[in-house]
């Protein structure tokens, strides 16, 4: 892929069906394509995510074909802050830089915005994103348990569902 083939925009509604779709198809690794997961992956990012945050949200593409969706804001009542609630990146495109490239866009509109810092979270068992995350600059938040994925607050999401916090500054 030419860096021109690419191109990152605003989210719309009329996203949202290939957003779903790639809820769907795109975790295809033992634990994250399992019925359930790919249900609880859908669900957390319903329609009201690009009804409500599109203006925020970045949508990666390489002509008809969706290489990415970052879903972020910048929060209501923490206005110094953004926060990045899911990424995606097709197959495909892993590793190419267009994670990064969402992410470097989504700090660069916050930072219009007068943020000062970008939160977001992670399962403690998927060592990709914390690595990842850790790449782009953030850091683990203290935690009071520890897994592989490093410090972690366990039922932070609901019981049973822990997450790695990240904090990053801009």
């Amino acid at each position: 892929m030419r860096d021109d083939d690419l191109i990152l925009r605003a989210a719309t509604e009329a996203d949202f069906p290939r957003v779903a779709e790639a809820l769907r198809d795109w975790w295809r690794q033992p634990g994250f394509d399992t019925e359930l997961a790919i249900r609880e992956r859908v669900a957390m990012v319903p329609r009201l995510w690009l009804q409500h945050f599109a203006s925020t949200s970045l949508i990666a593409e390489v002509g008809p074909q969706l290489w990415g969706f970052l879903v972020g804001f910048v929060s209501a009542d923490r206005p110094d802050e953004g926060y990045i609630h899911f990424v995606g990146v097709w197959p495909g495109a892993r590793r190419s830089g267009v994670g990064r490239m969402m992410y470097t866009r989504f700090f660069e509109a916050c930072r219009a915005r007068g943020c000062a810092r970008v939160r977001c979270v992670a399962s403690p068992q998927n060592t990709l994103s914390v690595a990842f995350h850790q790449g782009l600059g953030f850091t683990v938040e203290p935690g009071p348990a520890v897994g592989p994925g490093g410090p972690f607050v366990p039922d932070y999401d609901g019981p049973g569902i822990p997450r790695v916090r990240f904090v990053r500054p801009l």
